[in-house]
């Protein structure tokens, strides 16, 4: 635990540095901005008003106490009693009361009515009914869960059918949701390169810098799933998103249980709603799901995707870039490059670092442990972070200047020269220089402290190491950019979202990472999906939504 915590002390510190350094020197590649504010900003989203928000406060009654209370009502013309009608609908209810005598209305309350340019065949979708299923569905509340929740409260639960109907109806305003999204995208990628001096080529489109990463649930040979996002590298707004299934439980069962000649008819039908939109073997998969976004990209950004961020070991990338027989998905004339995220240089040192320490728990020298190689590898990843942006020569400057600086012992504090000055630097031993104060011991301070009690042929083993880590041929393939932190952080908000407990349909994986995409572009409360279904927040959750969007800001900026 306490290698973790300092590793985000390291990190907390390293990115108050880089904004200092932003705000002093006015540069932009000082600090990539492609944080959750900077994602706001291109994509131009407006802070929700009041007009989202209503005190409207809506209550829970019983039904026999609501009618015995209404029956008490006179009818205004003739005096006589009346009859009372309460009809629940889900939590909405419909009330009407009439004169038993004159037929009068004396009393009709009725939900709102949110479809109202239904046909007449369609069942009313009431405001109330509409927001309950919003939510639980953002959930991944199944509608057992649902009908069991509100048999136990008995005010008794939608049917099938008219759930269907409810999320169908929600998943149309989604998808015109990501229409507009799309859109504000399209222009925030034209205006960021532009920035950048990349502009369209002779055809219109634009070659821009992507990153990323996918992930898979894998329940059987031939069962599993998956969902693969590309997030734009300068501004961190995901671009695309695929899910892919390789299951249908409806076709399963029915396979086990099939007539030749109704069974085909059936399979005609079931196709449009087939939960397998993918049936290749599991090592294709990664190859359809970029293919599918790659074959999207022209049409909806005018761009293609043609350097490719990641930190995976596996061959994802390769096969991208082996494409329709090695052209690549833009063919030969757009070559598709693979590089490497920053984080890919912190794994490269910490794996060879293992390996050494494993030498020289043989040579019982264990002093290199977990929490010290944790720290080392925290020390090079921050010290590289600042220097985002510069020259190739910096960053073997930065390289260096870490081994140096986790090298050091009491006897040599000449080896921290080259360390960041300043009473804000991630070096003990500088900071404390800046600030007039004595620093303390480099043992207290968890550094490498026995490097020179080694055989020279260990010493020589680590020096390699970081002589490998600033070479030419390696920094070339490697994109020094903190991009893949962010997309597993998107890939986890997914899967919290859809769970991986049980079998669910294709349409409510789609639509959970839809949905957290566009909350991770536009925040909490403009990227849900409130606005567009006409539903309103109440005063607290209107707070709630604020607080954690800040939150979210701070920790992710």
């Amino acid at each position: 635990m306490d290698g973790i915590t300092a590793r985000r002390k390291a990190k907390v510190a390293a990115h108050e540095a880089i904004k200092k350094q932003a705000d002093v020197t006015g540069e932009r590649e000082a600090y990539q901005l492609h944080g959750v504010a900077r994602r706001k900003t291109v994509l131009e989203v407006q802070e929700a008003g009041t007009e989202m928000i209503t005190r409207k406060a809506n209550v829970l009654l019983d039904a026999e106490v609501l009618e015995s209370t209404l029956g008490m009502l006179k009818c205004d013309d003739c005096n006589g009693s009346v009859k009372v009608l309460v009809k629940p609908v889900c939590v909405d209810t419909v009330v009407s009361v009439t004169c038993v005598d004159c037929n009068k209305i004396v009393l009709e309350i009725k939900p709102k009515l949110m479809n109202v340019n239904k046909t007449e065949k369609e069942e009313d979708i009431y405001e109330n009914n509409l927001s309950l299923v919003l939510t639980l569905a953002s959930r991944d509340v199944s509608y057992r869960e649902f009908f069991d929740a509100a048999e136990s409260m008995k005010i008794g639960g939608l049917s099938y059918k008219s759930w269907l109907r409810h999320l169908r109806y929600i998943h149309n305003a989604l998808l015109k949701k990501c229409v507009v999204m799309f859109l504000k995208a399209r222009s925030a990628v034209q205006m960021i390169y532009g920035e950048i001096g990349r502009h369209p080529d002779t055809d219109g489109i634009l070659n821009i810098d992507v990153s990323y990463e996918s992930a898979w649930l894998d329940q059987g040979p031939e069962r599993y799933y998956g969902v693969g996002v590309v997030i734009e590298l300068y501004t961190g707004i995901v671009l695309d998103w695929e899910f892919v299934s390789s299951y249908c439980h409806e076709c399963k069962e029915k396979k086990e249980d099939k007539v030749q000649g109704s069974y085909d008819e059936w399979k005609r039908s079931h196709e449009r709603n087939c939960n397998m939109n993918y049936k290749g073997d599991s090592d294709g998969r990664e190859e359809a799901v970029v293919q599918r976004m790659c074959s999207r990209s022209v049409e909806r950004y005018q761009v293609r995707y043609v350097v490719f961020i990641t930190e995976r070991d596996s061959n994802a990338c390769d096969k991208i870039m082996q494409m329709n027989n090695g052209q690549g998905p833009y063919g030969a004339k757009h070559a598709v490059v693979k590089e490497e995220s920053i984080s890919h240089l912190r794994k490269e040192l910490g794996a060879a670092l293992y390996k050494v320490r494993d030498q020289m728990i043989k040579m019982k020298c264990p002093e290199l442990t977990k929490e010290v190689i944790g720290n080392i590898q925290s020390h090079c990843e921050m010290s590289v972070r600042l220097n985002l942006g510069k020259s190739r020569k910096d960053m073997k400057r930065a390289i260096f200047s870490s081994y140096l600086h986790c090298t050091a012992v009491d006897d040599t504090p000449d080896r921290h020269q080259f360390c960041p000055q300043g009473p804000d630097s991630l070096c003990f031993w500088q900071k404390a220089r800046a600030r007039n104060q004595t620093p303390p011991p480099h043992r207290e301070a968890n550094m490498f402290t026995n490097f020179f009690d080694l055989t020279d042929e260990i010493k020589d083993k680590i020096t390699h190491i970081y002589a490998r880590l600033a070479d030419d041929d390696f920094l070339i393939h490697c994109r020094l950019v903190n991009t893949l932190t962010s997309s597993k952080t998107l890939l986890g908000w997914v899967w919290h979202r859809c769970g991986r407990e049980r079998y669910r349909r294709l349409e409510m994986l789609q639509f959970a990472t839809a949905l957290t995409c566009l909350e991770w572009n536009m925040g909490y409360t403009e990227g849900g999906l409130h606005k567009e279904l006409g539903l309103k927040y109440t005063p607290h959750t209107a707070r709630m939504k604020e607080v954690m969007e800040r939150s979210r800001v701070t920790r992710y900026q």
